[in-house]
C-alpha cells in the first residue's frame, strides 16, 4: 500500500484514537500546504491539525495539546534533526507518537528522516495501561515469599523495606509513560540498509502479543511476541538456538525475535537496554530447563499467570492468556 495511514483500515482506525505528531518534509505542494497533509486531514477530520513550519509553529503546537488535538501534522518540516528538536521534545513530553517523514526517491513513495532508532510504539493510553498492570505485576512477584528473598541476595538495596520501590524510569531516556519495543538503533551495522527496507512501514499498525513479564535485579520489562509481519521487520542481536529448543507454555520464543520487549523500569543506574540483555540470558535458561520440574513456579495474579524463578533474582511471569496490543511501526528522532 502507498501509505498505510491513509489506506489500511486498522491503521487508520487506530490512528483515530492515538496522539500522533506526524512531520511532512518534501512532499508535494499545493498553494501553501502539500499533498499528503490535505489528505492526512481529508482522512482525520475530525482529529487532526496541520500547522507549517516553521511559522510560529511552536506556539501553534502547544495550543493544540491543550485543544486535545491527537493528530498534529508539522508540514514542511526541516530533514535536519536538530531544526526539530524542540517539537521531537515536546511530542515526547506530551505523550504523542512521533512520526518524521520526507517524499520517496525511485519506487518508494516516503521514506522516514533518518532517526534516532526505529521500532514499534503503543499508544499513550496503552503505555499507561500497561505500566499500571506491571505495577501489580511486581507487587503479586513480589509477595511470594521465596522469590522476594532470593531477589534481596542479589540486588543492590537489600535492605529496601518495599521492593516494588526499588526499580525506577530515572534511566530510561525516553522517559516513564510512552513505551516501545526497538527493532534497530542507528549505531548498529546495517542501519542505511534497514531505513530503506522498513521506509513503507512507517506509520503502519502491527498487532503484537504481551506474552510476560522478566524481573531481574537489573531490570523489569514486558516480554513480546511479534507477529508474522513485524517479525520480517525484526532487525536486533538474538541469535537462532532453536536445535533443542521445544515450543512450551515456559519457553514460548526462541531464536529470531526473542530478544523483542519493553523497558518498564531499571535499577538505579541501569540503561533500558540491558533489558534486552537480560530476556536473552532468560531465554537461554528456559531451553536448559525446560524438563525441569524442580523449577520454582507460583501461581499469581488470581491464577491468570505463573512466575517460575530462575535463580540469582530473576523470575519470569507467563501468562496464561497473551494480552494483544496495537503498536505504530515508527522512529524516533529524539537525541538520546
Amino acid at each position: 500500500m502507498a501509505y498505510p495511514f491513509l489506506d489500511d483500515i486498522k491503521t487508520v482506525t487506530y490512528l483515530k484514537h492515538s496522539k500522533v505528531m506526524i512531520f511532512l518534509s518534501g512532499f508535494d505542494r499545493d498553494n501553501k500546504a502539500s499533498s499528503l497533509s490535505v489528505k492526512l486531514s481529508e482522512t482525520y477530520p475530525d482529529s487532526s491539525a496541520v500547522f507549517q513550519f516553521p511559522n510560529l509553529v511552536m506556539k501553534s503546537v502547544e495550543d493544540a495539546v491543550k485543544d486535545g488535538v491527537r493528530m498534529i501534522i508539522i508540514d514542511n518540516a526541516s530533514e535536519v534533526i536538530d531544526d526539530m528538536q524542540e517539537l521531537y521534545t515536546f511530542a515526547l513530553k506530551n505523550h504523542y507518537i512521533e512520526m518524521a517523514i520526507k517524499s520517496g526517491i525511485g519506487e518508494s513513495t516516503y521514506e522516514p528522516i533518518s532517526p534516532t532508532f526505529f521500532g514499534w510504539f503503543l499508544n499513550e493510553a496503552d503505555s499507561k495501561e500497561l505500566r499500571q498492570y506491571g505495577k501489580k505485576v511486581l507487587k503479586d512477584s513480589f509477595h511470594v515469599k521465596d522469590f522476594a528473598d532470593d531477589f534481596r541476595k542479589h540486588c543492590e538495596e537489600p535492605s529496601i523495606k518495599d521492593l516494588t520501590s526499588y526499580f525506577t524510569a530515572d534511566y530510561i531516556d525516553v522517559g516513564d509513560t510512552m513505551l516501545h519495543c526497538t527493532s534497530m538503533y542507528h549505531a548498529q551495522d546495517g542501519f542505511k540498509e534497514y531505513t530503506k527496507r522498513v521506509a513503507g512501514h512507517i506509520g503502519q499498525v502491527f498487532s503484537i502479543k504481551v506474552l510476560g513479564f522478566l524481573i531481574t535485579p537489573r531490570t523489569f520489562g514486558a516480554r513480546l511476541k511479534l507477529d508474522n509481519g513485524a517479525l520480517t521487520l525484526w532487525d536486533s542481536t538474538d541469535h537462532p538456538d532453536t536445535k533443542q529448543w521445544e515450543p512450551s507454555f515456559f519457553s514460548p520464543t526462541n531464536g529470531r525475535g526473542s530478544r523483542a520487549h519493553l523497558s518498564l523500569l531499571t535499577a538505579p543506574g541501569v540503561k533500558a537496554v540491558e533489558t534486552g540483555v537480560d530476556l536473552t540470558e532468560l531465554v537461554k535458561l528456559e531451553v536448559e530447563t525446560q524438563h525441569d520440574e524442580n523449577i520454582p513456579t507460583t501461581p499469581i495474579l488470581n491464577n491468570t499467570g505463573v512466575l517460575r524463578c530462575y535463580g540469582k533474582g530473576r523470575a519470569i511471569l507467563y501468562l496464561k492468556e497473551p494480552v494483544i496490543l496495537s503498536f505504530l511501526m515508527s522512529g524516533c528522532n529524539l537525541k538520546c
